[in-house]
């Protein structure tokens, strides 16, 4: 995929033609955050560094320089974290792709002015739909009448930002299903790609216990 959007849509098959720059933005990315998506991120950095490509890793953690994967960094909150991310892209060098995920909430639009700003094509790596996930929790339910012009047009914004990217990768088909909902008829729309997120190499599967019922507790990202 970021081959086929550093060369204009054209595949790629030779591994020098990846000798580049590429932009990578999340709220976190390092794995010690213990955050699922910065893992991945520093999978894929280090998979794309190994090619010769030149990884530019843009953040809310608060040491922008820091990329020790040994301690978990402190970061800025999801507002705040929206405009450091904007100042470290900004003050980057040219990126050939910017690769995207969805954390903070609406980071797409930062990814998006930063686009136009380095002239780079916009790989958007989607694992939540914002703010369809509001919706899909209720939250917050008492207001819910009051917010529903701006959940609205926040929904058309997002429709509108993922329009303008080059391409879009996702992690299920249920959710790629949801992006084509906000893409309605649109002729512009992106492509699609399916990339189930992979587990860490050093995770060992478990045999399944046999006793009933088996009950799965769920405590979050961290």
């Amino acid at each position: 995929v970021l081959h086929r959007c550093v060369e204009g849509g054209r595949t790629v098959p030779e591994k020098a033609d990846m000798a580049r720059c590429a932009m990578v933005i999340n709220r976190f990315v390092t794995s010690a955050s213990q955050q699922p998506t910065a893992r991945l991120l520093v999978d894929l950095a280090r998979r794309l560094e190994a090619q010769g490509c030149s990884v530019e890793r843009i953040s809310a953690e608060y040491s922008a320089l820091s990329r020790d994967d040994r301690s978990a960094p402190a970061v800025h909150g999801r507002l705040a974290g929206l405009l450091v991310i904007l100042w470290r892209g900004l003050r980057a060098r040219k990126p050939h792709v910017i690769v995207s995920l969805s954390d903070p909430p609406m980071v797409l639009f930062i990814a998006r002015l930063l686009g136009l700003w380095h002239r780079s094509p916009v790989v958007y790596w989607c694992h939540d739909v914002y703010p369809d996930v509001l919706r899909g929790i209720a939250w917050p339910a008492p207001v819910t009448p009051l917010l529903a012009p701006m959940i609205r047009l926040l929904a058309w914004l997002h429709g509108r930002l993922m329009r303008g990217c080059r391409e879009r990768i996702v992690p299920a088909a249920c959710l790629a299903q949801a992006l084509r909902r906000h893409d309605g008829a649109s002729p512009t729309a992106p492509p699609i790609t399916v990339l189930p997120n992979w587990p860490e190499p050093n995770v060992t599967p478990q045999p399944m216990p046999t006793s009933k019922p088996l009950t799965v507790l769920y405590s979050g990202h961290y």
